[in-house]
């Protein structure tokens, strides 16, 4: 667990989850995003990447997770990749996301990160308000399969669709902010994403389904407090994981 330094913000450690407002990221934080992000690969490879070079290689599972950068998603695509034209990059973004789309709600996209599960209950058994935000139009679904302790889930997409926010994630932080009447330093924001965070709120960092030493240092430098395992986020906010929760 590494706390940086933020003019910013004054905190000490461990937080105290009693009464604070936990804005935590679905996919990669709580649900693994390993899956889908090579179903997005999959699906782009067949569809753009071999018509545009049948001589390509497709890349395993585990190479392609390894040099996958989920803060820029054409990464990958550039460096196994380097001779696509733009339309082909550009095309590969919109397949990505229509897979996405498509695909979320399936079982096999929804492994949980080991011993998040646990972790959610323990911060909810403390006090803890959890609001889970994502960017997709995820419902929740599997957090009431998986019987995970939330108080409200919230949608990017659902919410500009709704006409209630305008941007992305930041605006919907400062919209759930709102809705439980708490202020920036009654809330912290948990995610894998910098774009998961916003300036004024503490941000927890959340590599736990980043396998991509770039991405993971990308994140370590955006954020207030950097937990490289599940059991870190205990530590944060002062708690035990019982035994066999957070292993």
């Amino acid at each position: 667990m590494t706390k940086n330094n933020s003019p910013d913000k004054s905190f000490t450690l461990p937080l105290d989850p009693r009464g604070t407002l936990l804005i935590i990221d679905r996919d990669a934080t709580i649900i693994s995003s390993r899956e889908i992000a090579y179903g997005c690969y999959l699906a782009s490879f067949n569809e753009v990447i071999r018509k545009a070079d049948p001589e390509a290689g497709r890349l395993s599972e585990e190479l392609f997770t390894r040099a996958y950068h989920p803060f820029a998603r054409t990464g990958v695509y550039e460096v196994y990749y380097p001779d696509l034209a733009e339309k082909d990059r550009e095309k590969i973004g919109e397949v990505s996301w229509n897979y996405y789309k498509s695909h979320y709600r399936q079982p096999e996209f929804n492994l949980l990160i080991p011993g998040m599960d646990g972790c959610l209950r323990a911060l909810k058994e403390a006090g803890a308000t959890i609001a889970i935000l994502t960017a997709s139009e995820a419902d929740g679904t599997w957090m009431k399969k998986y019987r995970i302790p939330v108080d409200s889930y919230f949608s990017v997409t659902r919410l500009k669709k709704e006409g209630t926010i305008e941007g992305k994630k930041p605006e919907a932080i400062r919209y759930i902010l709102a809705q439980y009447d708490k202020s920036a330093g009654d809330a912290a924001t948990i995610g894998d994403n910098p774009k998961d965070h916003t300036d004024e709120v503490i941000s927890i960092g959340t590599p736990f389904g980043l396998h991509s030493p770039e991405a993971r240092r990308d994140l370590r430098r955006a954020v207030d407090i950097y937990t490289p395992r599940v059991e870190d986020l205990y530590g944060v906010f002062g708690l035990k994981p019982s035994p066999g929760q957070a292993e």
